[in-house]
């Protein structure tokens, strides 16, 4: 992994764990998007916000129980991707 995509992703899992209580608060649930929409190929995610492409496409139609699902599955995400290990 090159130095520019590891500096995206800690910053990525920093805003993830940041956000995740006030986006799970908020009424719709809030979108994780940061606005670094960059997908790789390689782990199928979004380096600005862990999502997959299904995700992301799903995101306006899906229901306040199936987004909080998703954001509960991001920092681990980036977590793992970060660090080639599962994260808790």
């Amino acid at each position: 992994m090159d130095a520019c995509t590891r500096a995206q992703l800690k910053l990525s899992l920093g805003k993830l764990r940041n956000s995740r209580a006030q986006a799970e608060r908020a009424q719709p649930v809030a979108s994780p998007c940061i606005s670094v929409c960059k997908m790789d190929e390689a782990h199928g995610l979004c380096i600005g916000c862990m999502r997959t492409i299904d995700e992301i496409a799903a995101w306006s139609t899906m229901d306040d129980t199936a987004r909080l699902a998703v954001w509960k599955t991001l920092p681990e995400r980036a977590c793992a991707w970060l660090n080639d290990t599962p994260c808790a």
